[in-house]
């Protein structure tokens, strides 16, 4: 997603305001690169404690910054008991004893040696996005997603056959995701009919980048040459100096005798 998102920022030189997306995308690496970007994050971050749903969820405990504990639904205290600066987590375990006598014990835990509640060192970023929820902005991007993304799946699944990848390999599938999305991009842009797009944005889309014109000056074009030649000489068994003759006769017909034809660029010119 950062890849795609750079990319879009710099092809068309864009400043967005937010990026919406789906739970896959709510990772710590995503979320902390498109805030500290100075874009918002309109998209729901994932909970790995969400497959357990007759269980607490982290959700459900306070954290208190300034004692930097985590309180528990019955109002009992999971003390820190150090960071893996491996995984980047800090851990948070309530006391045993505390916990199995607990009444909502079966609520929260099956184990016996108290619940743990784990804290990213970047868990601030999670916060923020989870504070955006309650905004009818973030309400707005995620109703425009339903709408606008997700019946391209659909249509790329249903009607051009995109349930199963024909090809193989990363860069190949990417291919033909591509050529699928252009596709369903110009179809939308004849649906435009006589009036065109609204947006001349959406008619650059369509339209590859400019590529500039290579231009060789006497030097490269000599160099072009005589690789030729050594080609020719090669193949035809003859010298270097013959092959010069031989082939700049045959390819513009009017050179001086022993040197390229320097306005000669027909085949030369890579393209």
């Amino acid at each position: 997603m950062l890849d795609l998102l750079w990319h879009t920022n710099f092809r068309w030189k864009l400043r967005p305001h937010h990026v919406t997306g789906d739970s896959v995308y709510g990772t710590i690496p995503n979320v902390k690169a498109v805030e500290q970007a100075g874009i918002r994050a309109y998209m729901p971050v994932i909970d790995y404690t969400w497959g357990k749903r007759a269980l607490f969820r982290k959700d459900d405990f306070a954290y208190d910054a300034e004692r930097d504990v985590y309180w528990c639904p019955n109002g009992e205290v999971l003390r820190n008991t150090g960071a893996r600066k491996k995984l980047r987590l800090t851990r948070y375990v309530a006391d045993p004893a505390v916990c199995n006598s607990c009444p909502l014990k079966f609520r929260c835990t099956e184990g016996k040696s108290g619940r743990a509640v784990n804290r990213n060192f970047d868990e601030e970023y999670f916060e923020k996005i989870k504070g955006y929820y309650g905004l009818e902005a973030y309400k707005k991007a995620m109703r425009k997603r339903k709408v606008w993304i997700e019946p391209m799946f659909a249509e790329a699944k249903q009607w051009h056959g995109m349930e199963r990848m024909r090809l193989r390999m990363l860069e190949r599938v990417n291919c033909e995701v591509l050529i699928t999305a252009s596709g369903q991009n110009i179809k939308r842009l004849l649906a435009f009919g006589g009036r065109g797009p609204r947006r001349p944005a959406q008619v650059v889309a369509l339209r590859p980048p400019e590529r500039p014109a290579h231009r060789l000056d006497l030097r490269e074009l000599r160099g072009l040459v005589r690789g030729h030649c050594r080609t020719y000489a090669r193949t035809h068994r003859v010298s270097q100096h013959a092959a010069e003759i031989l082939y700049c006769e045959n390819e513009s017909g009017d050179g001086p005798p022993g040197r390229p034809d320097p306005n000669f660029v027909g085949p030369l010119v890579p393209f």
